[in-house]
């Protein structure tokens, strides 16, 4: 009984090592979006997922999950020194990066479909650091009728994000100050 046992456990690891073997030289093509610093994401073609991965490993670049796919970027050391792309809700991706599906039951990169196309590059140009932010929404409108004189403020790559911070804020404060104004009257 032990014999067929371990005569079973070699066969399903040798039937293991061949898929990890299968799996690692996939060299079939995927799509995927490409950021460029500035810039709307395109199309691209990635003519050879093994050297993707192999990239990954060699670079040493981050996989950062983002909503439903994933960011392929720099590592952390490497984006200090790098301008600033888009801003996520708690931190954001300097540089170049490309999105990517994953199949987390496979654990194998996928293509991005068309439909994802369309709304994750909406949803990067949302987030990029050159969009002006004050033209966006209702209270930006506000403020700059108020400070007509003053041109609303635009993001540039220079700009630190603690300055970039700061104007935010007090943009939001002088909106507030003028709401609560507009409501006493």
């Amino acid at each position: 009984m032990k014999k067929k046992m371990k005569k079973k456990k070699a066969k399903d690891k040798n039937i293991y090592a061949q898929y990890l073997k299968q799996k690692a030289n996939n060299t079939k093509p995927i799509r995927v979006l490409y950021k460029k610093v500035g810039l709307s994401p395109e199309v691209r073609i990635i003519p050879n997922v093994y050297k993707l991965k192999k990239a990954i490993i060699k670079q040493k670049l981050e996989i950062i999950p983002f909503q439903n796919v994933y960011i392929i970027c720099h590592n952390k050391a490497k984006r200090k020194n790098m301008p600033i792309n888009i801003l996520l809700d708690f931190s954001n991706i300097s540089g170049d990066f490309i999105v990517v599906q994953i199949d987390c039951n496979l654990r194998e990169f996928k293509s991005i479909s068309q439909e994802n196309i369309i709304w994750y590059t909406q949803a990067l140009n949302r987030k990029s650091f050159h969009t002006k932010m004050h033209n966006q929404s209702y209270i930006g409108s506000k403020y700059n009728e108020l400070n007509s004189k003053q041109p609303a403020i635009e993001p540039k790559s220079n700009i630190s994000f603690e300055n970039k911070l700061v104007d935010v804020l007090s943009n939001i404060n002088l909106t507030l100050s003028y709401l609560v104004g507009n409501n006493k009257k």
